[in-house]
């Protein structure tokens, strides 16, 4: 019985391709690869949308544009309305010192008959300092409330 021979005729060299993978493999395990990504924002509403919003709206029509928000703050006087936009992606490790995700938040303030009174959207690198800047903006709001000018 006769064995057929492996010659160099009948391999096949690996193509570009799979190079190219076999070198990003090798670099993903060996050292942390972070990838930037032009931002991409994910929200459930568009660009036009928020065009729509002004200073007198109605709460309910705010409701019927955006829909439920992500907080309710001091019963119904603040809306919040969450989303993030994706920057980078990282390969392992994880790289503490930054998110790769930023959060925003639309901040939206009611009157005591329930119109917008302002709104402004917060963003920060991170999320925990992004509810700093929310804690501030409502803050902003009670001070002006109670200053007697």
């Amino acid at each position: 019985m006769n064995l057929p021979v492996s010659t160099a005729a009948n391999t096949v060299a690996p193509s570009a391709l799979t190079r190219a993978i076999s070198v990003l493999a090798a670099m993903l395990i060996a050292s942390c690869i972070i990838v930037p990504l032009p931002n991409i924002p994910y929200r459930a509403f568009t660009d036009d949308t928020l065009k729509s919003l002004h200073v007198g709206m109605r709460r309910s029509e705010v409701l019927m544009t955006l829909g439920n928000p992500d907080r309710r703050i001091k019963g119904d006087t603040f809306f919040g309305y969450f989303w993030t936009e994706t920057t980078a992606v990282v390969a392992v490790p994880y790289v503490p010192d930054r998110d790769i995700v930023r959060p925003h938040i639309l901040m939206i303030e009611f009157d005591l008959d329930g119109k917008v009174k302002r709104m402004q959207e917060l963003t920060h690198e991170r999320v925990g300092l992004l509810n700093r800047e929310v804690e501030k903006w409502i803050e902003g709001s009670e001070r002006s409330q109670n200053d007697p000018s």
